[in-house]
């Protein structure tokens, strides 16, 4: 039963993907061997499937788009540190919420960098997608505080930059 489970899921995600979106530039059956290394095969597919882009992307635009919404998620999730470092009073809370600043920050930088590297076709050499991933559970470890808020901002830019991963793990794969 067990060796069946993978190939259910593929096939399911394939029967998904060809009902809900017959045509696409990059084949069904690709997101399906994409999204399937991935932690959550089918968040990974809604994320991309999720951005109109996807439709007519190939696989070097579908890497930009992966790499483009893993850089608005960093970029919201910033924004809502900023706002929580400047509406909190608490000095703990503040120095936490401020490390974070810091770290998304950084993380967006990479992005950017993540970004370059796929314009140039050098997907193989993408590292800063797996840096910003723990730079955003470095962040939500640095917290003295458990919210629901903050681990969904956690979770969301993960999953974004795992999709990514996978995404650019793939086209240096079929480019070998």
């Amino acid at each position: 039963m067990a060796s069946y489970t993978p190939r259910l899921l593929a096939l399911t995600l394939l029967v998904a993907f060809s009902v809900i979106h017959p045509s696409s530039s990059v084949p069904n059956e690709t997101l399906v061997a994409i999204c399937s290394k991935t932690y959550n095969p089918i968040l990974c597919a809604s994320i991309l499937r999720g951005d109109p882009r996807t439709s007519s992307a190939d696989l070097p635009e579908l890497s930009l788009v992966s790499i483009n919404l893993t850089i608005e998620q960093a970029a919201n999730n910033s924004q809502v540190f900023v706002e929580f470092h400047d509406n909190t009073t608490d000095p703990a809370l503040k120095k936490g919420f401020n490390s974070c600043v810091e770290l998304y920050q950084l993380m967006e930088d990479n992005l950017d960098k993540a970004y370059h590297r796929s314009e140039g076709g050098d997907y193989r050499n993408i590292t800063e997608l797996v840096q910003s991933s723990n730079q955003a559970v470095e962040c939500a470890s640095a917290l003295a505080i458990n919210l629901v808020t903050i681990d969904a901002l956690t979770r969301a830019v993960v999953s974004k930059c795992e999709t990514s991963v996978s995404v650019n793990q793939y086209i240096a794969r079929s480019k070998a």
